[in-house]
C-alpha cells in the first residue's frame, strides 16, 4: 500500500478545484428546437418569462452542505490519496446534482404544467428526454 504525506496533500488539495455542473463537451448539444443544451441548463437553471427557476447547480449543495462536509472530513481520514479523494469528492457532488433532478429539487422545485406534464408524458420535472440529466458530470483542475 501507498502511503503518503498528509500536509502535501492537503496543499495539494487547496490548489485544485472540482467543477460540477454541465460541462463545456456536452454544452453544445443541440436539441430538436435548435437551442443548445447550454442554453436550456441556463433557463431551467434561472427560469424564464414562462418557466420557473429550478435551480440544479447551487441549490443542491446548499441543501446538501453539512453530508458534504462530513464527506469530506471522512475522505481526510485514513489512507489519504490526494487525487482519489478530489476525484471522489467530485462524483459525489455530481450524485447531489442528480439527487435534485429525481426528487424534484428536494421537494422544492414548482410542478411543471398541466400541458407540460401532458406533452412530456411525465410529472418529472426538468426531466423530459434526460439529456440534460445525464450530461451533468464533474471535471478536476490543478493549480487553481
Amino acid at each position: 500500500m501507498k502511503s503518503f504525506n498528509i500536509e502535501k496533500g492537503i496543499k495539494k488539495i487547496r490548489k485544485t478545484a472540482v467543477y460540477i455542473g454541465v460541462l463545456e463537451e456536452s454544452a453544445s448539444y443541440i436539441y430538436e428546437s435548435g437551442a443548445t443544451l447550454k442554453e436550456v441548463a441556463t433557463y431551467m437553471n434561472f427560469g424564464t418569462d414562462k418557466a420557473p427557476a429550478r435551480n440544479f447547480v447551487s441549490l443542491p449543495f446548499e441543501i446538501k452542505r453539512q453530508n458534504l462536509k462530513q464527506t469530506q472530513k471522512k475522505l481526510l481520514k485514513g489512507d489519504f490519496d490526494p487525487a482519489k479523494t478530489i476525484n471522489l469528492l467530485g462524483e459525489y457532488g455530481r450524485n447531489i446534482v442528480l439527487e435534485a433532478f429525481e426528487s424534484g429539487g428536494f421537494g422544492l422545485w414548482s410542478q411543471d404544467a398541466p400541458a407540460t406534464i401532458e406533452k412530456k408524458g411525465s410529472s418529472q420535472i426538468l426531466i423530459d428526454t434526460g439529456t440534460l440529466m445525464s450530461a451533468i458530470g464533474y471535471t478536476v483542475v490543478n493549480n487553481v
